[in-house]
């Protein structure tokens, strides 16, 4: 017969007492140790509501809408439009609908965490859910504080002057985006979510000036900086790499969806999937006005110092296309606020990945000391967590390696290249992972999933396997074509592979090493025995 266990009132974790708030948790039914994890129950009542639906909507722009990533296609020139729709259509789209379809299914906090474990079990709710959809995203963070070196290099640029071209400098640049980011994820929800949706607006402000910069570039008589004749549209075996890469550029929908149960009103269970049409929308638009204007206006000769493909470039559009001294200083003030935006969106990260951090901890599988969450509700402990990996790869990478006289001389290769494309290719599979639990969900739980709406599960069954080839695709286009010159394919399959399965390896011995989520619940039920006597 199974065992069910009510968790004792104000824990966060198994065989600790809470050291979140002192607040009694609400009563939730008696759940069934065989079919969910603790965390599920232990996090009722850890976390406030003061979140509109609309803020996980935020969060999910602050997360997959990073206009660098037009610069890097505008290298495969007209045909890179064809590489934006076909990856809207067999990627962002589809991972949108099964997004939506599994929130309503299961609105949990931590989302593809517990979907991954009603769907796969326990080995693969740990590998799936928790280390590739947690270690990518944060270790990208890195990456995103990169962007704000090649921004403020922009400026330089603009300026006739070299800034930060030293690893060290560039380090030190990444080490203050940290910190600025873990100051900013360590504020109440609320106080976070106004300057993340403020950041927001200005973001899209920028955007939307970058597609009035090509009705003016046009109007005033200018050509083209490409080739827009019907055969440069066409797909070329050449350029295959770039579908590969407007994929990455769409990873993370899911994401927000760690805070479900921290918006109001109960509106948590259709909190994203009801604004998820009108965010891929936005999305897409966002993406095609800014490549539309660095195809348009700016030189594609990657020698030229102005060159679309050079993300310090994006604000360089504004002081081509307005010209004089008013470009050149709106060129400024947009470099500046590319800067923002990523500074903010690395803190988005924190906040978001945080949670996942929380319910791992909850059950065990990492020490339970990071469950703490705080009176108000913020998880500062499992924020300073990660931020401070981060800040030791920061220290390794931008520091230490270049100082290796075999490393050193690859450092460009390695730091730009070489791991961000490895992430990728982690951050890739859990979002495999992703399709595949959503098919499985269907034929696991056929009646919910026609109840809740959201699409029949043909429908998402389709979707799923649409997106899961565009991801298979995606990576293969990944491991077979690299990102740089400067290394033999051969080499680049080769440490991409060993980085991954290197990677993947570590997963699964933890997976294999943590405490299963039955014997969690024994634990439980064993001390609220004990209390009770």
């Amino acid at each position: 017969m199974r065992q069910t266990v009510q968790p004792p009132t104000g824990w966060a974790g198994p065989g600790a007492d809470a050291p979140g708030p002192a607040r009694p948790m609400p009563s939730a039914p008696t759940p069934d140790i065989h079919t969910q994890l603790p965390s599920e129950a232990l996090v009722q009542g850890r976390f406030p509501t003061p979140l509109r639906a609309s803020d996980l909507a935020v969060l999910a722009f602050m997360m997959v809408l990073f206009i660098t990533e037009a610069s890097v296609i505008s290298v495969a020139g007209a045909s890179g439009l064809s590489y934006w729709l076909l990856s809207f259509v067999t990627f962002l789209i589809p991972s949108a609908i099964i997004t939506g379809k599994l929130i309503r299914m299961f609105p949990e906090q931590g989302a593809f965490y517990v979907w991954a474990y009603r769907a796969l079990g326990s080995f693969w709710s740990n590998l799936l859910g928790f280390f590739l959809l947690w270690w990518p995203p944060v270790f990208s963070v890195i990456g995103i504080a990169t962007f704000v070196v090649a921004f403020l290099s922009g400026i330089g640029a603009g300026m006739n002057q070299n800034w930060l071209v030293e690893p060290w400098q560039q380090g030190l640049v990444v080490l203050g985006v940290l910190l600025a980011a873990w100051l900013i994820a360590r504020q109440n929800v609320i106080s976070s979510m106004r300057l993340i949706r403020g950041t927001l607006y200005v973001y899209l402000g920028i955007i939307a000036l970058m597609g009035a910069s090509v009705v003016i570039w046009i109007l005033s008589g200018h050509k083209a900086q490409t080739d827009f004749s019907r055969s440069q549209f066409a797909l070329q075996p050449s350029t295959l790499t770039f579908y590969g890469l407007v994929i990455l550029g769409t990873l993370g929908i899911q994401l927000p969806l760690n805070m479900a149960r921290e918006v109001r009103g109960g509106e948590g269970q259709d909190a994203l999937a009801r604004l998820l049409p009108r965010t891929v929308i936005v999305v897409m638009v966002s993406y095609l006005i800014v490549w539309l204007a660095l195809t348009v206006i700016l030189p594609q000769d990657p020698t030229n110092p102005l060159a679309a493909s050079n993300v310090g470039n994006l604000g360089a559009v504004f002081a081509i296309a307005f010209g004089g001294a008013f470009g050149h200083t709106v060129a400024i003030l947009a470099n500046l606020s590319l800067a923002l935006f990523c500074i903010v969106s690395c803190s988005a990260y924190s906040m978001v990945q945080s949670r996942v951090l929380v319910m791992v901890a909850m059950d065990r599988r990492l020490p339970v000391w990071l469950a703490k969450v705080d009176p108000d509700g913020v998880p500062r402990r499992a924020n300073t967590f990660q931020i401070g990996i981060l800040a030791a790869f920061t220290g390794l990478i931008f520091f230490l390696v270049p100082l290796n006289a075999v490393v050193g001389p690859n450092f460009q290769i390695i730091i730009y290249d070489l791991v961000p494309a490895s992430a990728s290719v982690l951050w890739a599979l859990s979002a495999l992972g992703l399709f595949l639990i959503g098919g499985v969900l269907m034929v696991r739980y056929p009646r919910r999933a026609q109840a809740v709406g959201g699409g029949p599960p043909a429908f998402i069954l389709l979707c799923a396997v649409i997106g899961s080839l565009a991801t298979i695709a995606a990576c293969y286009l990944i491991f077979t074509g690299p990102w740089t010159p400067l290394i033999a394919p051969r080499d680049w399959f080769f440490w991409i592979a060993l980085i991954v399965l290197g990677s993947l390896a570590v997963g699964a011995v933890h997976g294999f090493l943590v405490a299963e989520p039955e014997d969690v619940w024994l634990i439980l039920l064993a001390g609220q025995k004990r209390r009770a006597r």
